[in-house]
């Protein structure tokens, strides 16, 4: 499946407030089942995600992430800024043949973007309120 990063909230992020991630792939194993030259091959690939946040900071997890509330991919920035952001889905794999044993895929799979994201800036604000009479 196709690697389409996105950040929760799309625009307006701001510093110190977690930005939540998402590879827009599943977590759940894919599988195939083609047959080759009269043989049966079964073909499962699982995938690993690492973001690198753009501010020096990185993460590798087997979990795609998602919008709020799911959370499990998140980030916060301690500066606001443009920021590039990129995810590399790696995916290994292994196979069987006429249903003998598992055999491992050598080389993993991996898939990579970028996801341009602008970080804000919030400031607080004190206001007196009138006391209760």
């Amino acid at each position: 499946p196709a690697l389409a990063p996105a950040a929760h909230p799309p625009t307006g992020a701001v510093a110190q407030l977690p930005v939540l991630f998402d590879s827009g792939q599943s977590s759940r194993p894919l599988q195939w089942r083609p047959q080759v030259v009269g043989h049966v091959l079964r073909l499962s690939a699982r995938p690993r995600w690492t973001w690198s946040f753009g501010d020096g900071a990185t993460l590798t997890t087997q979990e795609p992430g998602g919008a709020w509330p799911q959370g499990s991919v998140a980030h916060a920035y301690r500066r606001a800024g443009a920021v590039g952001v990129t995810v590399r889905a790696e995916w290994a794999g292994e196979f069987t043949v006429d249903g003998l044993s598992p055999y491992p895929v050598r080389e993993p799979i991996s898939q990579e973007s970028r996801l341009p994201l602008q970080i804000g800036e919030g400031r607080a604000e004190l206001t007196r309120t009138a006391m209760a009479q």
